[in-house]
């Protein structure tokens, strides 16, 4: 399973709450994910914003849900692929870094295999030839990844194989407009972060059930 920002996180929610599904994974690999939220939308959120960006503060219901009682599990290998100039999940690296357990973890920046490399939140999910050799490599071996194992070559190639660099730049200039508001025109915005889905819950889908903290999970989801 390979997830990017908020996807991440999502994709950790399913495995701490649906513990079924933990033996169908047998890698998840996160680029720059939010795992213990991001203060860039702090701001943004001091009225109202959409419900993703509530979600992804550090103090959310979501992040305290996917991080309480057991982040990892066995059998399942992380990887964190980061950039430590990345706007969007900040501060770096503390808001992406993976609470321990059971799970084998590889934290990787994309400046430790390529020193004083440039490559942005967009690109790491997008297209990125350094995020995507380090996904590459955690998929094509066993455990997470390893980044002694990538050539530095993949240091000159800007982008990840099959990205068409002339229609990419055409793509970006006619996106960055949009991209640069914040939040988007036209997105939906709410005062508070939504309630959680019942299965969050301390009590799971009992009435009255109190939403979920660092020591209070859904029963039988450990």
């Amino acid at each position: 399973v390979v997830g990017h920002g908020q996807g991440a996180l999502v994709a950790r929610l399913v495995l701490r709450f649906w513990p079924d599904l933990r033996t169908a994974v047998s890698d998840l690999i996160e680029l720059a994910p939010p795992n213990r939220g991001t203060e860039a939308f702090r701001a943004t959120c001091a009225h109202a914003c959409p419900p993703a960006y509530w979600q992804q503060l550090p103090d959310s219901t979501l992040v305290s849900a996917v991080n309480s009682r057991q982040a990892t599990f066995a059998g399942v290998d992380y990887t964190v692929i980061t950039s430590s100039i990345d706007d969007v999940i900040t501060p770096q690296p503390s808001a992406s870094a993976l609470p321990t357990g059971p799970g084998r973890v590889s934290t990787v920046a994309v400046q430790d295999v390529c020193p004083n490399y440039v490559a942005d939140h967009l690109g790491l999910g997008g297209y990125d030839a350094v995020a995507w050799a380090v996904a590459s490599d955690a998929l094509n071996h066993p455990g997470p990844a390893d980044p002694a194992r990538i050539g530095k070559a993949v240091c000159d190639a800007g982008f990840m194989p099959a990205i068409d660099g002339e229609r990419f730049l055409d793509n970006s200039a006619r996106a960055a407009p949009v991209l640069e508001t914040v939040p988007p025109d036209g997105v939906p915005t709410v005062p508070a972060e939504p309630e959680p889905r019942c299965w969050v819950l301390a009590d799971g889908c009992l009435t009255g059930a109190s939403p979920v903290d660092s020591g209070l999970v859904h029963p039988g989801s450990s």
